[in-house]
């Protein structure tokens, strides 16, 4: 199940946009801890666990950055790449799993997509996270 990769992975525009809201739902609410300086730190700390709590569920879906990874279309990759919550995705111990390992030994689409991953996270400061 690792190894299998599927055939065709396109990206419907339903899951993009889906993709977009909860990344609209992040920076708004990163955005608005830093408005009034009397409630910012109330505010950050419950918009914070809002935070963690919406990329804790989205990253508990299982292979869900492989699968991003394995989008076809490169401009749809980069484009769900782009966004914040995907961001916040690859650097969660639960999104990354034996499917890395799999993928690094398994055939030449496996390793290009396990390669491109890898690179991401490198190319990727944890400052811009948030």
């Amino acid at each position: 199940r690792l190894v299998q990769l599927p055939s065709h992975v396109s990206l419907p525009v339903k899951v993009f946009y889906s993709f977009r809201m909860l990344s609209f739902l992040l920076d708004t609410l990163a955005e608005n801890s830093f408005d009034e300086i009397s409630t910012r730190r109330e505010f950050w700390m419950v918009a914070s666990k809002r935070r963690d709590g919406i990329i804790e569920s989205v990253s508990s879906l299982p292979f869900l950055v492989r699968t991003i990874l394995l989008v076809e279309c490169k401009k749809e990759r980069n484009a769900l790449l782009d966004l914040s919550i995907v961001r916040n995705l690859m650097f969660r111990p639960e999104s990354v799993d034996l499917w890395l390992v799999a993928l690094l030994s398994g055939g030449e689409r496996a390793r290009a997509c396990a390669t491109e991953y890898l690179c991401i996270v490198s190319r990727v400061s944890l400052s811009g996270l948030f």
